[in-house]
């Protein structure tokens, strides 16, 4: 998306800074020895004289900066915008012209992920990554209010006005990526459906990105900022923390109220209600499970089962590593002790490695 850009090139007075440097060192040599020669001869209109250029001279100098490739300096004479200076190098402008500094360089915005609701209503976690850039700065500057932000804090330079535009970049990446996000699902879970070429968040790739940068361009484009580049999904983050040579295997969802069934080598099955398990925060290593079933020595953990409600209609699936199948119905495991019930009987050599819940429309393959 194009839109037309407010800035101008600064076309007030300007001068080489090593050129404006030299004549006012020299004018304040000069003013210096007009001092001193009007105390030696006592005549107070030197000596005045003297001071005043030397005050000028010294004022003059506030007019010296420096501008590094990609940098622009906002241009503004008492409250008026004189035009954007965007020529690098050592240079002297009006004293009294204040000067705003930006940096027209792309830069990155990492966003965290965010929960958002897809079209199905579905909650998912999702972020991005956006490269964007300043491309009008008299826009920037003038037409938001993020500036102000860092125009009111101690000793603003361009960093923390740079600073306060990313914030507002996040601010409105993130109301951007849940309107595309509402618009479509995360994935089409459906058998079947009219539409096999149904765009999706998930099958979308780069139709969804070009969506989401034309969305960020709408949001972005009256503040004078452009995004370049955007990739969705982002870094993720980390689910938990583990030791050493440890891994997550399966990620369920449950509630405080389902029974959790774990299964074992041994064919046997334990069960704990769900808040019986200690809460933890989402980086914490967790409850080793040796400290919540009274497990065998050597026995471990083959299956986990949720279950809200025991019912006739379902079934467990058990497979060992022999090849032993059973079917055994829900019904059979609604009363589990404490120290566990036996689930199948297993050979001496045999384990069982595998539990799933079925009914009588699931078809099955080994």
């Amino acid at each position: 998306m194009t839109s037309q850009k407010n800035e101008n090139p600064y076309k007030g007075f300007k001068m080489n800074g090593f050129v404006a440097l030299i004549l006012f060192l020299l004018l304040m040599a000069a003013s210096i020895y007009t001092i001193v020669v009007g105390g030696i001869n006592e005549c107070g209109l030197l000596i005045g004289g003297g001071i005043a250029l030397f005050i000028i001279s010294f004022i003059a100098l506030i007019g010296l900066f420096t501008l590094e490739p990609n940098e622009a300096a906002v241009m503004i004479f008492f409250g008026k915008y004189k035009g954007t200076f965007n020529q690098h190098g050592f240079y002297w402008v009006n004293p009294f012209m204040s000067r705003k500094r930006l940096t027209m360089r792309a830069r990155n915005l990492d966003a965290e992920p965010i929960k958002v609701n897809d079209k199905e209503g579905n909650p998912i976690l999702i972020g991005m990554v956006i490269v964007w850039k300043l491309n009008d700065t008299y826009k920037a500057m003038f037409e938001i209010d993020a500036q102000s932000i860092a125009n009111g804090a101690t000793g603003a330079n361009a960093t923390t006005r740079m600073n306060a535009f990313e914030k507002y970049v996040r601010i409105q990446g993130d109301a951007a990526l849940r309107e595309v996000a509402g618009l479509y699902a995360y994935d089409d879970n459906k058998d079947t459906t009219d539409d096999d070429n149904e765009l999706t968040l998930r099958s979308g790739g780069a139709e969804i990105n070009e969506i989401l940068v034309e969305k960020l361009n709408e949001r972005l484009a009256f503040a004078g900022i452009e995004v370049q580049d955007q990739n969705r999904g982002g870094k993720g983050i980390k689910g938990m923390q583990t030791i050493e040579d440890d891994f997550i295997e399966d990620l369920l969802m449950t509630n405080t109220h389902h029974y959790l069934n774990f299964f074992t080598s041994f064919g046997r099955v334990y069960r704990l209600k769900a808040y019986e398990i200690p809460e933890a925060s989402r980086t914490a290593r967790g409850t080793a499970i040796i400290n919540l079933l009274q497990l065998n020595p050597g026995e471990k953990i083959t299956a986990m089962i949720p279950i809200e409600e025991y019912t006739d209609d379902k079934n467990l699936f058990m497979v060992t590593k022999n090849g032993t199948v059973k079917k055994t119905s829900l019904m059979e495991f609604a009363n589990v002790r404490r120290n566990g019930l036996a689930a199948i009987n297993l050979r001496d050599d045999d384990e069982l490695i595998e539990v799933k819940i079925t009914d009588k429309d699931n078809h099955i393959f080994l």
